[in-house]
């Protein structure tokens, strides 16, 4: 009987959800509310929010930001999502395989090393900080709750393209695992969750 092997080379998308963000921001605030333009938030960006903390403040408390289930951010993380399905459905990797794309490359360190080489963000991070680790939300940007959160993931990619090696860390209050009523609902929301289409928490 003979065995089959399995060859998976796949991007990884290092600080997805700070791409995911930034691009939140500035469909929000240039392009849908129209608070600022863009030549300002590139200077703000570009002088490390230097001089626009103000603008920084703002944005980090109304930011629309992902894992919010929100509307208009699970549109943008879908599409973001969608031109990579778009941009890799007809290459094939140096194996041969179609492409996957993941998000995890080692843990933490790996996320500091490659924050310190990238310049600040339009999502409020500052140059050199930590990239987010995975396709997850962190910092106190998820802000409607795990549900809301896990629905987000699960969305944002409707063509599995994002089955490389992925990672979503998640956060859960004591009360919700100790508590029996409350654990089988914990439960009942992560099995939802791999339904709608989550591969990892």
């Amino acid at each position: 009987m003979g065995t089959g092997n399995i060859v998976i080379a796949s991007p990884m998308c290092i600080g997805i959800t700070n791409a995911i963000d930034s691009l939140i921001v500035v469909k929000q605030f240039v392009f849908d509310d129209m608070i600022i333009t863009m030549e300002e938030l590139i200077s703000a960006v570009n002088s490390n929010w230097r001089g626009f903390e103000d603008l920084r403040k703002l944005i980090i408390n109304k930011g629309d930001f992902f894992g919010n289930n929100t509307e208009r951010s699970n549109f943008v993380a879908q599409k973001l999502y969608q031109s990579l399905y778009e941009f890799l459905k007809d290459k094939t990797n140096l194996f041969g395989y179609h492409w996957l794309i993941g998000d995890l490359i080692g843990y933490n360190e790996h996320h500091k090393w490659f924050g310190q080489k990238t310049k600040a963000t339009p999502d409020g991070r500052f140059d050199g900080d930590i990239l987010k680790f995975g396709l997850g939300q962190s910092g106190g940007y998820d802000k409607n709750g795990l549900t809301a959160l896990l629905n987000s993931v699960a969305k944002v990619d409707p063509n599995g393209i994002a089955c490389g090696s992925t990672v979503t860390n998640i956060l859960l209050e004591e009360q919700l695992i100790k508590n029996n009523e409350n654990f089988e609902k914990t439960v009942d929301a992560l099995l939802s969750y791999f339904k709608m289409g989550g591969v990892h928490f």
